[in-house]
Order: structure tokens, then C-alpha cells, then sequence
């Protein structure tokens, strides 16, 4: 009976009302997820417009910019270093990286497809950002919101990943 039980709690459908009924506090918190994901989505689209609008794909403006931020940070700090040694040296594929990851990751996570891990990598730019220096109180509500659809299965519960998982039962990319 705990297995019955167990199953049918696991598998609300938040936009039934018969879930509502019998489970509104989850169906609720759901539904925030939900939109929060699709949130984070469209920021991350936004963020990879700006940055293919900008001209980071094909000028210096990334080296530019970290070039201009340096001299802000402290001296000895780690973030001088990483900008310094790693970033400003291979700023033209990084550019890429950064344009074209946000973008993945904003339409993974609007479409609910491979939602974990565009979560993840929606996460891993989020630490970069701040290791180089771009660090601010935002981040840490960004990176929160990140994991919180890395540990929850979003994108089961309306999105392109319910479908590719019941076909794909045993992928890690549809968790």
C-alpha cells in the first residue's frame, strides 16, 4: 500500500485540478518551479542575445572588458589571476563558450530538455562569473535557483524530458 501510495504522490500533475484537490501544497510549489524555471530560461536566452548582439563572437570586447575590470579587483586576489592567466589568453573561445552555453542553457531549461544539466551549466557559468571577479549578492540567488532544478525533476514534470524519459528510461540525460 506504501508503494501505491508512494507513486501516486510522485506523480502530480500540476495542472490537473485533481491535484490541486489532493495535493495543493505540492501542486503550489510545483507550479512555482515551473515558472521559476521558465524564468531562469528566458534570462539565459536574454543573457545569449545580448552577448550575440554585442559582438562577443567576433571582436575583443570580452578581453576588452575583463582587460578594464582588473584593475578593480585587488591585486594578489585569485580572480586577477584566473582573468589574467586563463580567460583573457583564450577570450575568443570562451566568448563562444559563453554565447553559445547561456543559449543552451536558456532553451534547455524553457523547454524542459535536458533540464539537470542546463541547469548545471547555467550553474557552472554562475561560479565562473564570480571566480573572475564579476562577483555580487546576485549570484547567490541565481546559483540557488540553479541547483534547485539541478535536485528537482522539472523537466518530468512539463517539459520536453517527461517524454524523453518514458523513452529513454535509463539515459542520464531525461532524469
Amino acid at each position: 500500500m506504501n508503494d501505491i501510495a508512494a507513486s501516486q504522490a510522485s506523480s502530480v500533475d500540476p495542472l490537473r485540478w485533481a491535484s490541486f484537490r489532493t495535493h495543493p501544497m505540492r501542486s503550489l510549489g510545483i507550479v512555482l518551479v515551473l515558472f521559476n524555471r521558465w524564468v531562469f530560461g528566458l534570462f539565459y536566452i536574454f543573457a545569449a542575445i545580448n552577448k550575440f548582439r554585442g559582438g562577443y563572437l567576433f571582436t575583443d570586447k570580452l578581453r576588452a572588458t575583463l582587460q578594464a575590470r582588473v584593475p578593480e579587483l585587488p591585486p594578489d586576489s585569485f580572480a586577477v589571476t584566473y582573468i589574467e592567466s586563463f580567460i583573457i589568453p583564450l577570450y575568443v573561445p570562451i566568448s563562444w563558450l559563453i554565447a553559445w552555453g547561456e543559449l543552451a542553457a536558456g532553451v534547455g531549461l524553457l523547454l524542459g530538455l535536458c533540464t539537470r544539466w542546463a541547469a548545471a551549466f547555467a550553474l557552472f557559468f554562475i561560479v565562473n562569473f564570480a571566480i573572475g571577479g564579476f562577483y555580487d549578492a546576485s549570484l547567490i540567488v541565481l546559483g540557488a535557483i540553479a541547483v534547485l532544478f539541478i535536485v528537482t525533476p522539472s523537466g518530468r514534470w512539463m517539459g520536453l524530458d517527461r517524454r524523453l524519459h518514458a523513452r529513454y528510461p535509463g539515459s542520464i540525460w531525461f532524469r
